[in-house]
């Protein structure tokens, strides 16, 4: 098991080595949520929004890694 651990960590190094492109990015989205049942009085409708960055790592023309 830690010898196929050590192979998937080294093949992952090598492909991160050979990055060909790293691109930025913003996301932004709107969440529109409500609670429903028997025991909510009000049926009340929350909206939130969120903002944030991206980073995408691209590796070949096929491959692409974007962390979380």
């Amino acid at each position: 098991m830690k010898k196929v651990l050590l192979a998937v960590a080294i093949l992952a190094a090598g492909l991160t080595a050979n990055a060909q492109e790293v691109n930025f990015g913003a996301k932004a989205g709107v969440n529109f949520a409500n609670v429903s049942g028997e025991d909510v009085e009000d049926n009340i409708t929350r909206t939130s929004f969120n903002v944030g960055a991206v980073v995408e790592f691209e590796i070949s023309d096929k491959f692409s890694i974007q962390p979380n």
